[in-house]
């Protein structure tokens, strides 16, 4: 196969004089016969021009070689590199049969010295990097690159360097798509001159937010506007609908595949949708099945054909995971030993953890706090818009409120212009709901407990566990259920009181506690008493 590739090439080159020797050029170097093949075409240019220039021996000049240099100004960077890159290999090689022929010499390359208006700045930021133990090597020549461009465009104020500006560098560097996109190292060093020499700079949106808005989810099937009515009829009605706009997309996309013409939904259509995927779990899928008979309905009301799928059974109760005394303590001490990059991320985990632990808050009432919804002077904390759109307040125990005091006080040192309460960079970025489970994962798994329990924990088991040690500690002091359980509703922001029975039904290691005893459980409960 080698063999006719060559063969293949080596008729490719009949231009010119130089025709065999660039056959034989290739020849010689078989084992780089791929690297060679993806730049033929840069050989056949050396050739045609040799061609065209009436060379009647093979034999480079050093004159010829620079009025062929003159011809490629009109090429882009990327080509004018590889021509140069590939003659300079080839006359040294048809030096080696000719003596007399000239070789393109390797250039002697010269540090650049950066010059530009941030030239002070890219020198001591880079200088920081290396002292942290970073080669850095990479993103210092792009940031040297980066010089280059803002002395070519002749950039005299910082307030010149915008987000589309860094853009138009990128595009204006990355002359070959091979090149890696190191517009992150310019934000870096913006980032740099923002927070540590208090310069007026604009910090550019990472590509993450750019490219993922939660807030602009584009449907494009033939259902695309009616699933807009739809959310947006659930959203005036109170519900959030954020996981069910994302979980949305997949059925959108579903219908796009299966080539639906018009906005009647099949019983295909549905069956299709209501496959257990292999990698989810049961509670998932009653879920997608569910939120699509909600559509079913939806359209049908708004007269379109639909079929409406029968009612999925339950899913069995997940029993969830109930931290012991000595899982909690070890978990908080690793957490405190828990090393991350981001120093705001490693100052922010043990209070953030313990709000879970001790307010038994859901995962988002948590991350989406703002500075002014905590009252570091009395501890009253506001959670605004949860589930079902509902407001209510907690209040902070008197330990968690004092590292509450030392966290804030901290925090706004470094970062003073902050919206959350938990921020992640010195932008202010709040907790994303992935990264802050991936940091719950990694110290659950320095405890030493993660290979003996059978249900893996997860941040909502510190919610699970708020309300059995509430129960439990009722228990012991024999308080009267009837009278406390709507407080722990209210506190824990559910809608009625049978969704916190149904909280307390599904953990099981509350049961031998409460059962002892406890009047209350068999009304609550009768399928339980009844076992």
């Amino acid at each position: 196969m080698n063999s006719m590739n060559t063969h293949t090439s080596a008729g490719a080159f009949h231009a010119s004089v130089v025709g065999p020797y660039l056959r034989r050029y290739i020849e010689s170097n078989p084992s780089q016969d791929d690297r060679y093949g993806r730049n033929r075409r840069f050989l056949r240019i050396i050739d045609e021009y040799c061609g065209e220039q009436g060379l009647e021996e093979p034999c480079f000049t050093e004159r010829f070689i620079d009025d062929w240099i003159k011809t490629l100004s009109i090429r882009t960077r990327y080509e004018r590199e590889q021509l140069l890159r590939i003659m300079r290999k080839f006359s040294a090689f048809l030096a080696s049969v000719h003596k007399d022929s000239y070789v393109l010499p390797v250039p002697v390359k010269q540090e650049y010295k950066v010059r530009s208006i941030l030239a002070p700045y890219i020198v001591e930021f880079v200088g920081i990097k290396r002292a942290q133990g970073l080669k850095y090597i990479g993103e210092d020549l792009a940031l040297k690159s980066f010089d280059k461009y803002c002395c070519e465009q002749r950039v005299r104020h910082l307030c010149d360097v915008t987000d589309p500006f860094i853009r138009q560098w990128h595009r204006w560097r990355a002359s070959s798509p091979n090149y890696k996109d190191y517009t992150y190292a310019v934000r870096e060093l913006l980032i740099f001159m923002k927070v540590g020499k208090g310069l007026a700079v604009s910090i550019p949106k990472t590509r993450f937010n750019e490219a993922h808005p939660r807030q602009e989810v584009a449907y494009r099937s033939v259902f695309a506007p009616l699933l807009d009515e739809f959310i947006a009829q659930k959203v005036a009605s109170g519900f959030k609908y954020e996981t069910e706009r994302e979980m949305l997309k997949f059925f959108d996309l579903l219908c796009i595949e299966s080539g639906l013409a018009e906005p009647v939904l099949t019983r295909k259509t549905v069956q299709a949708w209501s496959v257990q995927r292999p990698t989810e779990g049961a509670l998932y899928r009653v879920k997608r099945v569910s939120l699509i008979r909600q559509f079913a309905l939806f359209l049908i009301s708004r007269g379109h054909e639909a079929y409406i799928a029968p009612a999925c059974p339950a899913a069995p109760p997940v029993k969830p995971h109930v931290f012991r005394d000595e899982e909690l303590i070890a978990f908080f001490d690793c957490c405190e030993q828990y090393e991350v990059k981001s120093p705001l991320v490693e100052l922010a985990l043990p209070v953030i953890f313990r709000f879970y632990h001790c307010l038994g808050l859901r995962l988002s009432e948590v991350r989406d706090l703002k500075c002014g919804d905590v009252d570091l002077a009395s501890g009253r904390v506001e959670i605004r818009m949860a589930k079902c759109l509902k407001d209510r307040v907690v209040y902070l125990p008197v330990d968690l409120l004092e590292v509450t005091r030392a966290y804030s006080l901290e925090v706004a040192r470094r970062v003073p212009e902050r919206t959350h309460l938990f921020v992640t960079d010195v932008l202010g970025t709040p907790f994303g709901r992935t990264s802050l489970a991936k940091h719950f994962d990694r110290i659950w798994q320095m405890t030493g407990y993660a290979q003996t329990v059978d249900k893996k924990p997860s941040i909502q088991s510190f919610r699970h566990t708020f309300v059995v040690r509430k129960l439990e500690e009722w228990y012991r002091q024999k308080e009267d259920y009837s009278q406390w359980l709507p407080y722990l509703s209210a506190f824990l922001g559910h809608s009625s009181l049978k969704e916190t029975y149904h909280y307390i039904h599904l953990v099981d290691s509350a049961f031998p506690l409460i059962r002892e005893g406890d009047k209350l459980f068999a009304h609550l409960y009768p399928e339980e008493a009844a076992r």
